[in-house]
């Protein structure tokens, strides 16, 4: 796998540990699952834990490396996205995960010609300057962001079907099952 497809992994882990963590005084786990979280250090094992316990409580809260194409294109469709660009969970999907927070990337928005055509982003502030314009749907730029992340996603959920990673999240489903 290429270092970068490990770098955005991590930073969609990496997302979910801030909730988790204000979220871990109220909901302590004494969660220890061999090999599954190795990479992680000790500090950090009960608040990977926790946040996976977070979402799957709530399944269609969170993107999974392992989701379908077809449920990463709902839990997306069902985002919140309101038309203005603050506060706009959408957005900064597209400003952290696909521009990397810096000003260069690539977002293609594909729609019919009465929508405005397709068109491609190489920049965030072009981007957001659209959006804050009207000049990109909210719908149209959650598809863009589906269709990215199914791309992106893909290497992840072919490991996962192989047999030792397949074992791996089998048991870390077992741990956060509902009692």
């Amino acid at each position: 796998m290429k270092p970068k497809l490990y770098l955005f992994i991590a930073l969609l882990a990496c997302l979910a540990l801030p909730l988790a963590a204000a979220a871990q005084d109220s909901a302590p786990t004494d969660v220890s699952a061999p090999d599954t979280a190795a990479f992680l250090p000790d500090e950090h094992k009960d608040t990977f834990a926790t946040a996976f316990k977070m979402t799957k409580s709530k399944p269609n809260s969170a993107i999974f490396v392992h989701d379908s194409p077809e449920a990463i294109r709902e839990k997306v469709g069902k985002a919140f996205c309101p038309p203005e660009i603050n506060f706009n969970p959408v957005l900064n999907w597209a400003r952290y995960l696909i521009f990397w927070g810096e000003d260069e990337g690539e977002l293609r928005v594909s729609r019919p010609a009465k929508f405005g055509g397709n068109k491609t982003y190489y920049s965030y502030r072009e981007l957001e300057q659209d959006y804050a314009h009207g000049q990109l749907h909210p719908q149209d730029l959650k598809t863009a962001v589906a269709d990215w992340l199914i791309v992106k996603l893909a290497p992840a959920r072919k490991r996962f079907e192989k047999d030792r990673p397949k074992k791996g999240l089998a048991f870390l489903e077992k741990i956060t099952a509902p009692k």
